[in-house]
């Protein structure tokens, strides 16, 4: 069974991460999940409860997980790879959100909205 899903990952980075270790990260995560691609970027971010915010590498992408794998696997997996990648412990937050049953709210402006929003008469 396959859901489509967006993923969204944080990893924060330490000083010492030199562009060699960040490269190794987002090889990681690409082959963990192909659908972040080229989009992995380092830009500060607060992962910590203190107000410091540290560079952390984000990425986002949308796809399937497949053969009933649960979004702690995934993430579990994910944490693995970027763990043996970076040569030890960074924060990481997973954000994994099913696409396939989210809330749905529709909005169906009538005619007294046509008259509010545009002030004509409908």
């Amino acid at each position: 069974m396959s859901r489509l899903y967006s993923m969204s990952v944080v990893v924060g980075l330490k000083p010492e991460d030199n562009k060699e270790v960040v490269e190794k990260i987002k090889a990681a995560l690409a082959e963990i999940w192909p659908e972040f691609g080229g989009d992995l970027e380092v830009w500060p971010s607060q992962l910590t409860d203190s107000d410091e915010q540290i560079p952390a590498l984000h990425g986002y992408g949308d796809g399937n997980l497949c053969g009933g794998m649960s979004e702690e696997e995934f993430t579990d997996q994910l944490a693995e790879a970027v763990w043996k990648a970076a040569g030890g412990y960074r924060i990481i937050d997973v954000g994994c959100t099913c696409l396939e049953d989210l809330p749905v709210e529709h909005h169906c402006p009538d005619e007294d909205d046509y008259k509010r929003i545009t002030g004509d008469e409908a």
